[in-house]
């Protein structure tokens, strides 16, 4: 078994990438669109696709993986250097795909709002996870993979 990694790591590694990614794409849109055009943009992308991320996909995720995880069967634990570069490969070809998308079709402010409303969604699920943690004093892990569900979730005392 691979070692384990927190979830609240990659949430929050997640997000911080996403709106670095989200704001240097703003940047572009204020050139392309103008300031007040690209901002009005970017808020109504990142305020709808966000919520709608944060409501329908990372909340409910989370939710069910805490329902009742298991026991961890390793004490292994991926390190923070491991992790930050596995969300930087995968999350950076779905970064350049975006831009690619907001360079074709002429709305770089949406796109950039939609990424925006994603890191927020993911930095506001990593706090939702940490809050839980404190809460019942276990700390969550899971096994390092591209997609997760439940089953993949474990516990251990938070300490």
């Amino acid at each position: 078994m691979k070692p384990l990694v927190s979830p609240i790591a990659e949430f929050r590694l997640l997000g911080v990438v996403l709106l670095i990614g989200g704001f240097a794409l703003t940047v572009v849109a204020i050139d392309v669109q103008g300031v007040v055009a690209a901002l009005v943009a970017v808020v109504v992308g990142a305020s709808i696709f966000g919520g709608f991320m944060y409501v329908s996909a990372y909340r409910p995720l989370v939710r069910r993986a805490v329902e009742a995880p298991a026991s961890a069967p390793t004490d292994g634990r991926e390190s923070g250097r491991v992790t930050t570069r596995r969300i930087l490969v995968l999350t950076g070809p779905v970064l350049v795909a975006v831009l690619l998308v907001a360079v074709v079709s002429g709305m770089p402010g949406s796109v950039a709002g939609i990424v925006v409303g994603s890191g927020a969604a993911a930095w506001l699920t990593s706090r939702w996870l940490r809050r839980w943690e404190v809460q019942t004093g276990q700390r969550l892990l899971r096994e390092p993979r591209w997609s997760w569900g439940s089953r993949d979730c474990y516990v251990v005392p938070l300490g």
